[in-house]
This record gives structure tokens, sequence and C-alpha cells, in this order.
């Protein structure tokens, strides 16, 4: 006989396991302090360097609104070289041609060779016109990228300077120094200048005369005559010289003419003296970004010192930014 339904016992409910007290415990443990700072420095220091970059990107479409073009920022206050030239070339690849490009640009200057080449970029990559915006300074080999351009926007502050190439020499320690090639030459007139074409006087500073070696003058003459070359080639393409017939003249004023490789040629000097196409920015409204844009990067390059490394060179659009971090000697 069946027992009754009712007789059985519901199935006795087991409940699921809980999470472990011991683990629970652990999750709700708190980070080290320090790490809690660590964290918040990161977080803070992120977004200080958003806002940084979106400040940047706000004047660098104002001054592209302002000049119908598109804006390439090189800042550098390192040296000029070939890896600068290889990141323009791979920028304005990835960019492409454009109708007119402008190059926002600040550099103390360095090897002619690479500014020649960045100089020949700029233009393959540009349709209508090349120009290059100065906030401040284009000194040296950065002067020499300059020529290629169509015109110099510049202000009251802005300056270029002399081409005269630089090359290495070894100084009374033996150690490598950068020096003007023109002061080797110079050097040498003196010299002869204090001899007066006496042998007899000649003898005395034989010492001298003997640690300029025939490498040294052989590698001066070859920097002058490139930096020469290269202005002369770069005058004759772009419209930035007014005069086409005055070339040569020009591109050997800029490499043997003046006394100091420092010398500031202001906007009034290359205009009137160099007859170069300059397109000076009086009005305060239209230079405000320009400048502000500069102080931007130079707070950027401050920003990036630690005791280690820094960063002195930035590429930049709205497109991307690249930086060239740099190891300090100790």
């Amino acid at each position: 006989m069946l027992e009754n339904k009712e007789s059985f016992k519901k199935p006795e409910v087991i409940p699921l396991p809980t999470e472990d007290a011991t683990v629970v415990s652990k999750k709700s443990k708190e980070l080290p302090y320090f790490l809690i700072l660590n964290e918040q420095k990161k977080k803070f220091f992120q977004a200080y360097d958003e806002q940084r970059r979106n400040d940047r990107i706000e004047r660098i479409k104002a001054i592209q609104a302002k000049r119908d073009s598109k804006i390439i920022v090189y800042y550098s206050i390192s040296i000029l070289d070939f890896d600068d030239a290889k990141m323009l070339a791979e920028i304005l690849q990835s960019v492409g041609k454009q109708k007119k490009l402008d190059l926002f640009l600040l550099s103390p200057g360095g090897y002619v060779d690479p500014a020649f080449k960045m100089a020949k970029l700029c233009r393959d990559f540009s349709e209508e016109s090349f120009s290059v915006i100065i906030p401040f300074y284009a000194k040296s080999a950065a002067t020499l990228l300059c020529l290629g351009a169509d015109e110099l926007v510049m202000g009251h502050p802005s300056e270029i300077g002399p081409i005269d190439p630089r090359i290495r020499v070894k100084d009374n320690y033996g150690r490598e120094v950068d020096v003007s090639a023109t002061a080797i030459k110079d050097a040498l007139k003196v010299i002869e200048e204090l001899s007066g074409g006496s042998p007899e006087k000649s003898l005395k500073y034989m010492p001298l005369i003997e640690k300029i070696n025939l490498d040294t003058l052989g590698e001066y003459e070859r920097a002058l005559k490139a930096s020469q070359q290269y202005a002369k080639t770069l005058l004759e393409t772009g419209k930035l010289l007014t005069d086409k017939a005055k070339a040569e003249e020009i591109a050997s004023n800029l490499a043997t003419g003046y006394y100091s490789h420092g010398y500031a040629i202001s906007a009034d000097e290359a205009k009137d003296k160099l007859g170069f196409n300059i397109k000076f920015v009086e009005d305060k409204d239209e230079w405000k970004p320009i400048w502000q844009l500069y102080n931007l990067y130079n707070a950027f390059v401050d920003d990036s010192k630690t005791e280690t490394h820094m960063i002195p060179t930035i590429f930049e659009a709205e497109e991307f930014r690249i930086s060239k971090p740099q190891l300090l000697k100790k």
C-alpha cells in the first residue's frame, strides 16, 4: 500500500557557500597610504598634462583659423639633427600634403644637412605655400631651415641668425666642443695680422698654429661651403627672397658676414637688409595665441625636467604629440 504523498519531507534547502571571511577581510583592507598618494599624484599630473595639451591645441586651432593653414610644431632647445628630420618626415607623410603649411619653429640650430632636408620636406608637402612662424628664435641651422619658406611670420620678440656652421674640435684638454667654423678662419687672420708677414714674428705664434690641424681646416672649408650652397639652393627655390638674383650674395652674407654666431636678425633687418618676405604681426590679438603657444611649450619643457632626464624636443599638431626625451649628464 502506497504511503500518503503528504508524508514525504520536502528536500532540505542547502545554502550556497558564502565568501570566505578571511578573503572579505583581505579585500576590505586599505592600500598603504603612500601608494594612495602616488595614485592621486599620477591622476593629478595626467589631468594637468591633458589640460595643457588642450590649451596648446586651442592656440594651434586659433592660429590655423586666422591663417587658413595647417600647423606643425617643431619646438626644441636641443641640437637639430637627423632624428628630427626623420620625425618630421614621418609626421608629414602621416598628415599628407597641405594646401598651406605652417611650421611653428623654435630651435637654437644644429647640423646643416638635416636642416636642409627638413626645409625640402616641408616644401614637398605644401601645395601653395610653406611658411615658418617664429615666436622667439630660430638660429643657425634653424635659420637655414627658414630659408626654404615662402614667408616668415615674425613679431617683436622674433629673431633669426647667421648660418655659419658649427664644427667639432678638441680643446686643450682633449674634450670635443662645438665652435663656429668662421672662428677658426678668424683666428688665422689674427695671427697673420700680428705677425705682419715677418717670419721671425710668425715663429712666436707657431704653438697656436700647430693646434689647428689640417683635418680641422678641411672640415671648416667643407662646412662653410655646404652651408652657403644649401642657403643659395633654398633661396632660389622658395619665395622668401624677393630678388632671386641676390640668392648667392645673401647666402654668403648669412654664412660669413656677421661677427657673432648669435647675432640677432630682427624682422626689420630680415626684410629691409636681406630682402626677405616677412609677415610682421603687429596686432596684439593676432600675436597673442602665437606668444601663448610659445610659453606653453616653454612650460612643457620646464615641467619635464627631473634629476635624470628631460624632454627638450616636441613635435605636435592637432592629431598627435611626439616627445623626444634626453638623459641629463651627471
